[in-house]
């Protein structure tokens, strides 16, 4: 084990070769998991496509390599579920029961034991996953389809949205809100029926909607345009829009609306009420997905199969 220390702070510290803990300007790691493949697997590509967090700071990540994995708040893997295919997003209940989109058209669900309750049966690849506080799931995939699902996994509707849905989200009043490859952002009644449709600059690879029920979508990024994060009021209307550094791959936002956006350029930015910058950490690669939980702590999963944890402003003290 190697321990790295300037003056009193813990830079960096090693264990057998891999850098497991470290300090990043503006975002410090809490601690780090690396998702590593069984030994006697040739199947190193298990890139994090997706993290969820629950009200108790169990963290969930869905790999390329077809995996669900639970990891407890102090990231130590509780279970690992084996999906039919790369796991593309996952959603967790308040009762910590699961759901995991995967590029095998399939939607699970998962028990707080990781062991499967129902699959359904979408019409293509599933890249998003939802549930409201009803526990009714909802899913976007490639073949521009938005479901909703109840408990029980049986379908109540289907909407058919202008192209690939990349990301779903969910209100309290059961609102539904869908990003897609035609560079919009619908929002959908309880019912399924469209309320309004925003233009954004490039495809909608995230959403996600606050207490307030104000949207919130990131956009994939060409060279010197385009890589967005916007904020729309509840009736689709723009009241902010950040520039990042590349693709906005994922969204998140918190209790007291602040916004974390995660992008190709390996970078994880929190954005304050206003849509300014407070601060951005670096990541090992592609930060495909981040969550936030209640205390602000922030998670990222990337390329480089980790699932970073993060303190809300980055001045705490690593646990």
């Amino acid at each position: 084990m190697g321990l790295a220390i300037k003056g009193k702070k813990v830079i960096g510290l090693v264990l057998n070769g891999k850098k497991i803990l470290g300090l990043a300007t503006n975002g410090k790691v809490i601690w780090r998991f690396v998702i590593a493949s069984n030994p006697w697997q040739f199947n190193v590509d298990s890139d994090v496509a997706s993290v969820a967090v629950d009200s108790s700071g169990n963290v969930y990540a869905g790999t390329s390599s077809k995996s669900v994995y639970k990891l407890d708040s102090s990231g130590k893997q509780v279970w690992k579920f084996a999906a039919d295919s790369t796991v593309w997003s996952v959603a967790v209940d308040s009762s910590g029961n699961v759901y995991a989109g995967t590029y095998g058209h399939s939607v699970y669900k998962l028990n707080t034991s990781g062991n499967q309750v129902w699959k359904f049966a979408a019409d293509n690849t599933v890249y998003s996953v939802a549930v409201d506080s009803s526990d009714n799931v909802y899913a976007g995939t490639s073949s521009k389809s938005v479901y909703k699902l109840d408990s029980s996994g049986k379908q109540v509707w289907k909407f058919a949205a202008d192209s690939t849905v990349w990301s779903v989200a969910v209100d309290s009043s059961g609102n539904v809100y869908a990003g897609t490859s035609s560079r919009s952002v619908y929002k959908l009644d309880s019912s399924g029926k469209q309320v309004w449709k925003f233009a954004a600059d490039n495809t909608v690879y995230s959403v996600a909607v606050d207490s307030s029920d104000n949207v919130y979508a990131g956009t994939y990024g060409i060279i010197f345009a385009g890589h967005s994060v916007y904020k729309l009021n509840t009736s689709g209307n723009q009241v902010w829009k950040f520039a990042a550094d590349s693709t906005v791959d994922s969204v998140a936002v918190d209790s007291s609306g602040n916004v974390y956006a995660g992008t190709y350029g390996h970078s994880v930015y929190k954005l304050n009420t206003s849509g300014n910058q407070v601060w951005k950490f670096a990541a090992d690669n592609t930060v495909h997905s981040v969550a936030v939980d209640s205390s602000g702590n922030v998670y990222a999963g990337t390329d480089s199969y980790s699932v970073y944890k993060l303190t809300p402003d980055g001045s705490n003290t690593a646990t």
